[in-house]
């Protein structure tokens, strides 16, 4: 049972994940005061429509108020679902390391015989190769973390534009009206940087970075 006098941070986690990386990160919330629900999906198996819908059947269930953290797609799952069910009241957002304009690297990986389509699976087309929605929703407030450190296997192998977290463009995670910072951490460092919890409480609490 969700207590509806606490702040609630529901976590969404990147492709290849399960959410447990996001433990660091989640057990800093709480020392914040915050619960967390951790919104666990198939990042391949699944298609991004039928995530988008289950993503959306938890967020009309969850008791007000409630805050989203998105690492990587999950940014990306948030901001279509958003999309799709405007209804949903004011929210804000942290989106840490997501390509909205799509992902360089995701375009080489899909590129490689016999296997790519099948690494990205069913976030392929919709989501990690072209992005999300180049829209914000008038009912939610974005803050997005790009992280700047170059340290990562895709940077080796699939070269993202420079700056980059290893794995995504600086470049490629903006979008206009959006509130924007970056971090000196890589890809997977974002879910463990204490500088990442103070700036995504910042958000959650003023809704910009800057207080």
């Amino acid at each position: 049972m969700i207590n509806s006098t606490k702040k609630t941070v529901i976590m969404v986690h990147g492709l290849w994940m399960t959410g447990w990386e996001m433990g660091w990160l989640a057990r800093n919330f709480i020392k914040l005061d915050y619960e967390v629900i951790f919104f666990r999906y198939p990042t391949v198996k699944i298609d991004l429509t039928k995530n988008i819908e289950r993503l959306a059947i938890l967020l009309n269930k969850t008791k007000r108020p409630y805050f989203l953290f998105c690492h990587s797609l999950g940014g990306l799952l948030a901001l279509h679902t958003l999309h799709n069910n405007q209804e949903i009241k004011k929210i804000r957002i942290i989106a840490a390391g997501t390509p909205f304009m799509g992902s360089h690297t995701a375009r080489k990986i899909a590129k490689i015989p016999w296997i790519g389509s099948k690494l990205l699976g069913g976030s392929m087309d919709q989501a990690l190769l072209h992005g999300g929605p180049k829209s914000i929703p008038n009912n939610v407030e974005l803050g997005i973390i790009a992280g700047n450190n170059c340290v990562g296997v895709s940077r080796l192998f699939f070269s993202p534009p420079l700056p980059n977290d290893g794995t995504v463009a600086v470049a490629e995670t903006k979008l206009d009206t959006a509130h924007h910072i970056e971090v000196n951490n890589n890809h997977m460092g974002l879910v463990f940087s204490q500088e990442v919890v103070e700036l995504s409480h910042k958000f959650f609490t003023y809704g910009n970075f800057n207080k």
